[in-house]
């Protein structure tokens, strides 16, 4: 049960954040469409959890759960729901979306999908692949949407490397 549990818990923070880029489209109208791909593919990864929910169900595979605990994932999906309710309430700024989003893609790509759970599916391993790969994959296409919309000045182009 705490699988499916934990699972249920990846689709939602999947659709939470689905729905902070949705708000990053209205923060953003130039950049809507750059916003409304990473909806697509939050709401893709969201409907992959929802078919490992109905493979676990139907015992078709083995499921195990990775080295991320539960409570974990529920601190997170706290945390999304606390964001995108500041983000709504407009009482912060526009660029807190983004900074929020990237920090919760970074935390994902350092997590990835293998710590969380596994199975012995073939399918399900490339699927969850996809998914790892995706959250590398968001943070560097976020990183480079932040910058086109916030180009750094020179004082910013000091610090890099």
């Amino acid at each position: 049960m705490e699988i499916q549990n934990l699972v249920e818990l990846l689709r939602t923070n999947e659709l939470l954040i689905a729905d902070i880029y949705r708000e990053c489209e209205k923060l953003f109208p130039a950049f809507k469409d750059d916003f409304a791909v990473f909806v697509r593919e939050e709401e893709a990864h969201a409907e992959l959890f929802t078919k490992i929910t109905e493979d676990f169900k139907a015992g078709n595979s083995q499921w195990q759960k990775g080295k991320v605990s539960l409570i974990t994932i529920e601190i997170v999906q706290k945390q999304l729901k606390e964001v995108l309710a500041e983000i709504r309430s407009g009482k912060v700024a526009p660029r807190y979306a983004i900074t929020a989003l990237r920090s919760f893609e970074q935390g994902m790509s350092e997590r990835s999908i293998e710590k969380l759970i596994t199975t012995d599916s073939e399918v399900f391993k490339q699927a969850t692949a996809e998914i790892n790969k995706g959250f590398v994959t968001h943070l560097t296409r976020l990183q480079e949407l932040e910058i086109k919309i916030f180009p750094r000045g020179d004082k910013e182009r000091i610090f890099e490397i």
